[in-house]
């Protein structure tokens, strides 16, 4: 763009309603109505439609925003007053050699850097004037040194469901909503810093999906994803990358027995689908119900027993009233686990899970970061609550528990930030605003 003189110079001369309509007619998008370049009409011209009044596609001109647009021509002005491009005669200016030993300015630089400026006083004049609806002034942490370093590093951001971004009530407080759809279109976006946004979850991809809401779910389509704990992850065309599923049909036969004697639900994930046996169904209506209605999982197909299971599980757990009821059966499923070379987690106090033996959420978020070229220890935001998210929070550049999260993890060493902010206070979009879009706050806000 700052190399297209005829463009930038027509530019300069545009009324901010006129720019969108020259980018297109530059061979960055569509051509104005008339196709011969005047823009004496393009007032009447909706950007949005075709010549015939149909909606247009998406194209390249949708990649710049009008601030976006005006910080270019800005630089391209300064280039042009300033002669940028031109070393210093160093013969005359530099004697001692020092410029001479200066790279030239890098253009590509130039230009991200042109609008990185822009969207950080977007920022600024976008928290000032016109807050989030529900959401008061960003709150103060003392940060270190080292972790403020960090912040502008972060190149991923990926987030727990159920007590993270979700509110106890399975909601999503405006600050988090807010900060997702910021991430997302960061993510979408060329020039910005931020280069992905995904849920780290326990729950299946389509359970996460519907779980936070038809708006975020169309987007967070598109978008790749760990979830089952880790051990089903998709890139942004919802191709699996990894997966791992639990290899003893013995041990499963094992674990429903003794389910079946303490009463408790039996939940068998194969992806997306959900298996229940029949005894739970009978004992426990209203878990089944719970499945769908309260965490907006598919609704568990019912069957006779998870015994022999031919394409195996993901994962297998166990469903309780209380968190006592777990407490006491998890010794015994743990034997079980040990035994046969599984493991057990705790996502939800009145869920206890069985996996695979070395997975988890920190091992499958590693191997999707490693698909999508992001380095987890220096470039990730993690967030999370629960005694499943302690690996994934302590693997990641940044790690950040809610205030509403277990006490294992607010007690663990490798957590960096403990939040006052529970997820009903938007703690996740809180945690995204001060850590997750690549830029440190000055002292007065840290």
């Amino acid at each position: 763009l700052v190399q297209s003189s005829a463009f930038l110079s027509t530019l300069q001369r545009a009324t901010a309603h006129e720019k969108s309509s020259i980018c297109a007619n530059f061979g960055l998008g569509m051509s104005p109505p008339n196709g011969d370049g005047d823009i004496s009409n393009y007032d009447m011209w909706d950007p949005n439609q075709e010549a015939n009044g149909t909606p247009r596609q998406p194209n390249k001109a949708d990649l710049y925003s009008m601030d976006e647009m005006q910080s270019i021509l800005n630089l391209h002005l300064n280039l042009e007053e300033n002669d940028a491009f031109e070393k210093p005669d160093t013969e005359e200016v530099d004697a001692d050699g020092i410029l001479a030993s200066l790279p030239t300015p890098d253009l590509h630089e130039m230009v991200l850097q042109a609008l990185q400026d822009a969207d950080e006083e977007e920022h600024v004049h976008d928290s000032s004037e016109k807050p989030t609806p529900g959401c008061n002034e960003l709150p103060s942490y003392e940060l270190s040194d080292d972790l403020k370093a960090r912040i502008p590093k972060i190149r991923a951001i990926a987030s727990d469901v159920d007590g993270t971004l979700l509110t106890a009530d399975h909601g999503l407080h405006p600050r988090t909503l807010a900060a997702v759809k910021k991430a997302i279109a960061a993510a979408a976006s060329p020039v910005r810093s931020l280069q992905h946004f995904f849920p780290a979850t326990g729950k299946s991809r389509a359970g996460a999906l519907y779980s936070l809401g038809p708006e975020l779910s169309s987007l967070l389509s598109n978008l790749p994803g760990a979830f089952l704990q880790g051990l089903y992850c998709v890139d942004a065309n919802g191709d699996v990358v990894y997966e791992k599923k639990l290899d003893s049909n013995e041990m499963v036969a094992v674990a429903e027995d003794m389910a079946h004697e303490a009463g408790l639900t039996i939940l068998a994930y194969d992806g997306d689908t959900i298996y229940s046996t029949q005894a739970s169904l009978e004992s426990n209506p209203h878990h089944i119900r719970q499945v769908h209605d309260d965490w907006g999982e598919s609704k568990p197909v019912i069957i006779e027993t998870t015994k022999g299971y031919e394409n195996r599980f993901h994962k297998w757990m166990v469903m309780a009233d209380t968190p006592e009821q777990i407490q006491s059966f998890r010794p015994k499923l743990q034997v079980v686990a040990d035994t046969y070379g599984a493991m057990t987690t705790v996502s939800i106090p009145t869920m206890l899970e069985l996996l695979p033996e070395g997975s988890g959420k920190g091992a499958g978020v590693k191997q999707l970061c490693e698909v999508l070229g992001i380095d987890m220890g220096t470039q990730m935001l993690a967030m999370g609550d629960g005694e499943n998210d302690l690996e994934f929070l302590k693997l990641a550049s940044i790690g950040v528990a809610m205030g509403n999260a277990v006490d294992i993890l607010k007690e663990a060493e490798g957590v960096d930030i403990i939040l006052n902010e529970s997820s009903s206070e938007g703690g996740a979009g809180i945690a995204m605003e001060l850590f997750g879009f690549g830029r440190a706050l000055d002292d007065k806000k840290q």
